[in-house]
């Protein structure tokens, strides 16, 4: 009887032993973290091998020579400018909230799991889906962007120059009254 308790005593240890040790890959944030870090050094390569399989061409798009992304872009995304929040994981999936600690929007990024890792989902479905989400906290739809977009079409060119031009022109005026007060 005690070699059955010493005996499960020993597996439980080891169970316990496996799961503290394990603890740390499921947590997401070390990858999005790892991700934003290369991001922050333009080091497409390591961002690339950070992402699920479907946004590997979001980071070659990003580092084609075609697309000149500015360091002030990429500085953004250093870890000392961000608070990675609690991750929510469902299964394979996770979401981290996201903010810039010198602002007050945050933004929900989505990791999945691939081959047991963690990889940051960054294609342009998960950006539009980001966006989405943004609009829908700011009590703005998808139709109501639709009617704005439609009623900006409805506005002629010429009406918009027109005022345009007269805006410049009244700060114009304004200008020159400030220019003659002493």
């Amino acid at each position: 009887m005690k070699k059955q308790n010493l005996f499960f005593t020993a597996l439980l240890a080891v169970a316990c032993f496996f799961l503290a040790c394990n603890s740390t890959q499921q947590d997401p944030r070390p990858t999005l973290a790892n991700f934003f870090e290369a991001l922050s050094k333009k080091d497409f390569d390591k961002a690339k091998m950070l992402v699920t399989e479907d946004s590997k061409g979001t980071i070659d798009l990003m580092s084609s020579s075609t697309v000149n992304i500015h360091t002030s872009e990429t500085d953004k995304y250093a870890h000392e400018k961000l608070d990675l929040g609690q991750p929510v994981i469902s299964g394979d999936n996770a979401t981290i909230p996201v903010k810039e600690k010198n602002g007050d929007e945050t933004i929900n990024f989505r990791l999945r799991k691939e081959n047991g890792t963690w990889k940051v989902v960054f294609n342009v479905g998960a950006l539009l889906q980001g966006i989405t989400d943004k609009m829908q906290e700011k009590g703005l739809s998808a139709d109501s962007l639709a009617s704005a977009i439609k009623a900006l079409k409805q506005v002629s060119i010429d009406s918009l120059k027109m005022g345009i031009d007269k805006g410049i022109n009244a700060l114009d005026s304004v200008k020159k009254i400030l220019d003659k007060q002493p």
